[in-house]
């Protein structure tokens, strides 16, 4: 064999430096995740006083104990962890983060800081992080396409001089009920429009749309189809009334469902629920060097959530289902409106379907169960 001439090894050992410098250089999304945070961790006892490290647990043991689920966007993706109790503490029952996506492992204490924290903090949005959300959403949107068949079709167009935008969702002759219910909530509030006077046909502050309305899927299982609408009326005063409403369609019968239809004891249910809401706000909410306003806050907080999930009737109209076949999940949206009114937020649970599958009545213990 004729030997290698140093000029050729040199040029081999240039090529294998630089792979091993790209392989250095490459990071995962968590890292990428944990150089945006930097030095604006929250601290940890703002945000689980009890964190634990669980990065030694196998995902296995993880998967076997109930907790809590989470799905968020942040920053450079779509991230799902779970928060698993875990032991204890001196301070009472530890909980750990398992981190589903886009990893998929038990993170150590500080790692479940970085995350926590991120969920909370604001991020600019860069030229990539921009096009990743339109992506998406683009993918959100086909999937949707995907589930529920038809063609999407907007309504727009002027009633008494008042601007109205009508997005409607794409439904197939399966869904032949939603489809009915779209277009009758639409009309509805055109009609609501229409009873409104216009003093000149311009609104206060310039705003040419008083009706605007999308319909968009909000989950989607083997037997339940939820559909929702968002929007706003704005009246002839510049004053503008939210919309938010929601169906779930029971496909095997074709119609309608409610909470309550779902469950064997729905109080029992609705109790569940509730007790999964966390009382404590969220830590960008601090009053820094004033010890008695933040108790002061965080007492009225924790009222306010406390009165906002009590276990009645008219607090669980607001559900969304998962369709993500590896970890589907029950969101609940506590009255549609805020806690406080300093906090532009709402109570929410997201809880994987296992976790009250034996709450369920018989004819829907497979309901939200995702494969076909």
């Amino acid at each position: 064999m004729a030997p290698i001439s140093c000029s050729r090894s040199i040029f081999a050992f240039l090529i294998l430096l630089n792979l091993g410098n790209l392989a250095a250089e490459q990071t995962t999304p968590f890292q990428a995740l944990t150089r945006a945070v930097g030095d604006r961790l929250i601290p940890v006892e703002k945000l689980a006083p009890n964190l634990m490290d669980c990065s030694q647990v196998s995902v296995a043991e993880l998967e076997r104990r109930e907790g809590a689920s989470s799905m968020q966007w942040i920053y450079n993706g779509m991230y799902k962890w779970g928060e698993i109790p875990l032991g204890v503490t001196p301070m009472g029952g530890g909980t750990c983060i398992y981190l589903k996506s886009p990893e998929h492992r038990g993170l150590t204490r500080e790692e479940g800081q970085v995350l926590l924290s991120a969920s909370r903090l604001p991020f600019p949005v860069t030229a990539n992080s921009d096009h990743d959300a339109r992506e998406k959403a683009y993918s959100d949107r086909m999937r949707a396409l995907e589930d529920f068949g038809g063609t999407e079709s907007d309504d727009i167009g002027t009633i008494n001089g008042f601007g109205y935008q009508i997005h409607f969702m794409a439904l197939g002759t399966e869904f032949a009920t939603l489809d009915r219910a779209q277009h009758e909530f639409a009309n509805q509030k055109k009609y609501a429009l229409a009873r409104i006077k216009n003093s000149g046909g311009a609104f206060a502050g310039g705003n040419s749309i008083a009706l605007d309305l999308k319909f968009s899927s909000a989950g989607k299982t083997r037997m339940l189809a939820l559909m929702v609408v968002d929007g706003s009326l704005t009246v002839s005063d510049g004053t503008s009334e939210p919309i938010h409403t929601e169906w779930i369609l029971h496909i095997p019968s074709g119609k309608f469902v409610f909470f309550d239809e779902m469950f064997a004891n729905p109080q029992q249910a609705r109790a569940h629920f509730s007790a999964m809401v966390s009382r404590v706000p969220d830590p960008m909410y601090v009053f820094l060097g004033d010890e008695h306003a933040q108790r002061d806050f965080e007492t009225a907080y924790a009222d306010a959530i406390s009165r906002a999930t009590t276990p009645t009737p008219e607090h669980f109209r607001h559900i969304g289902i998962s369709s993500d076949p590896d970890d589907p999940f029950v969101g609940i949206t506590f009255e549609y409106r805020r806690i406080l009114p300093s906090l532009a937020e709402f109570p929410q649970i997201m809880l994987r379907s296992s976790g009250f599958r034996d709450l369920l009545k018989p004819e829907f213990r497979d309901a939200f169960s995702t494969a076909q």
